[in-house]
């Protein structure tokens, strides 16, 4: 069947000269961002903004806040991101730990 390039999202790059393995899942983040339609967003270094606080009060108050957030796919999107940590991503973790915790009831800035 050949070398392995790609398995379960994971990318593996190979240098058998210098003795190293490369596992990337940049194709799989790629792959989330354009999901979610998050491809033009900008960059930053981090994985959450440094002064970005989350609290209970920023969930959702109000009825119509609440009707908008039902159509945005917030959960998939956290199980999508649990999945890159594993193995490959794990500066993420934190991030996620703290994005998930408002998987009941979030909002835009989460």
């Amino acid at each position: 069947m050949g070398e392995i390039h790609l398995c379960l999202g994971v990318q593996i790059i190979r240098n058998r000269i210098k003795g190293w393995i490369k596992l990337s899942k940049k194709r799989y983040l790629f792959g989330i961002l354009h999901r979610f339609k998050m491809e033009n967003n900008k960059p930053i270094s981090t994985p959450m903004e440094v002064k970005n606080k989350l609290t209970k009060e920023n969930s959702v108050k109000s009825k119509h806040e609440r009707t908008s957030m039902k159509e945005m796919p917030y959960p998939q999107a956290i199980g999508c991101l649990m999945y890159a940590i594993v193995n490959t991503r794990v500066d993420l973790a934190i991030t996620i730990e703290s994005l998930s915790q408002y998987l009941s009831n979030p909002r835009v800035k989460h």
